[in-house]
């Protein structure tokens, strides 16, 4: 999904070996270029799927709001490297 005033959200599902299936959700906030990730993986049948729908929603307010912090800064700030992600074992 794209918005229109820039950003977006885009799901992975994935069926894990067990069967089990986890939701992969990428948000991409306006004027950015790095994705922040949510995974969400059910616990039983009975998993709320609207209420994990909601969190991935309220992620995207606080973070288009300014309410998250940006990853850049943080990184600046503390003096973090950022490094990419590797495929292990």
């Amino acid at each position: 999904m794209v918005f229109e005033a820039g950003g977006s959200i885009s799901l992975q599902a994935y069926s894990l070996a067990a069967g089990q299936v986890c939701v992969k959700a990428a948000l991409v906030l306006p004027g950015q270029t790095d994705a922040v990730i949510h995974s969400i993986y059910p616990h039983g049948r009975s998993h709320d799927w609207r209420a994990s729908a909601e969190g991935i929603a309220l992620a995207w307010v606080a973070a288009t709001q300014g309410a998250l912090p940006n990853q850049a800064d943080v990184i600046a700030r503390d003096g973090l490297r950022a490094e990419p992600l590797a495929t292990v074992g």
